[in-house]
């Protein structure tokens, strides 16, 4: 139990005298976060189609069902579980 507590204060001790440096590292990669995110920003498939694999055999059932109903995105949902 006393090295856990020799080698806990030696890292606090050490984070204490590194403190400047620690925050100054932690507030340049906040801004090479923020600089790469703006540069390549994040972008979202929100169509049905993103939902399946290119080769996923359901993803032809859906573009089926979208030209038997005109093209609507429209996805249909069916649970079959026991009957109470």
């Amino acid at each position: 139990m006393r090295k856990l507590a020799v080698w806990s204060e030696r890292c606090l001790d050490l984070l204490l005298v590194w403190r400047g440096w620690l925050f100054a590292a932690g507030v340049l990669v906040t801004l090479g976060a923020l600089a790469w995110l703006t540069a390549y920003p994040l972008r979202y498939n929100r169509s049905m189609e993103g939902f399946f694999p290119a080769h996923d055999p359901r993803l032809h059932l859906y573009y089926r069902n979208k030209e038997w109903f005109g093209g609507e995105a429209t996805l249909l949902v069916v649970y079959r579980g026991a009957r109470p």
